[in-house]
């Protein structure tokens, strides 16, 4: 399997990518749950792509696919400090690493998981609004910051798989 290696200008670092990424995934969460939210009376359960994209708002209080679902305010808590833990644990990987490609994908994974952490903390649940399915057959509600967090992890799987093993040096 051919390897490739990236030379970006200095400009471009990978903690300028890393931290690029984390502000892009946030703010454009943010914006576009704002943005659906304001709409909600017109495009909530709309068609976006026949067969394959809906829009369906709902609010998960658990995480992927609503696992740990928490009922009360002290659950909702200890999901949410567990959760900025493993947060934190991203972001300390995305500004380390020396890989643009690898910084990227974490700090996407960072922005998006920052997205419905907001959404936590504004409004006690992640704001899901997005149905994927085949068919008739819906298989799962997301939002934006999943998006972002699923996109940055391809991203950072395609550095493990096609990127050398060491950045090379201006």
């Amino acid at each position: 399997m051919r390897r490739i290696r990236t030379r970006l200008p200095a400009s471009l670092s990978p903690h300028v990518l890393a931290a690029s990424a984390i502000a892009f995934a946030f703010a454009l969460d943010v914006i576009i749950k704002r943005w659906i939210l304001g709409h909600a009376g017109s495009w909530n359960d709309s068609v976006l792509v026949p067969g394959l994209l809906d829009l369906h708002y709902a609010y998960n209080r658990g995480i992927s696919f609503s696992l740990f679902w928490q009922a009360d305010s002290f659950g909702s808590g200890v999901l949410a400090a567990l959760l900025l833990v493993v947060i934190i644990g991203f972001a300390v990987a995305a500004f380390r690493t020396r890989k643009p490609l690898a910084a990227a994908g974490l700090g996407l994974i960072v922005g998006g998981a920052l997205g419905n952490m907001s959404d936590r903390y504004f409004d006690g649940a992640v704001f899901d609004f997005l149905v994927l399915r085949i068919g008739r057959i819906a298989l799962f509600v997301f939002n934006s910051a999943d998006f972002f967090i699923t996109l940055g992890a391809v991203l950072f799987i395609a550095d493990a798989i096609f990127s050398s093993d060491e950045p090379k040096t201006p």
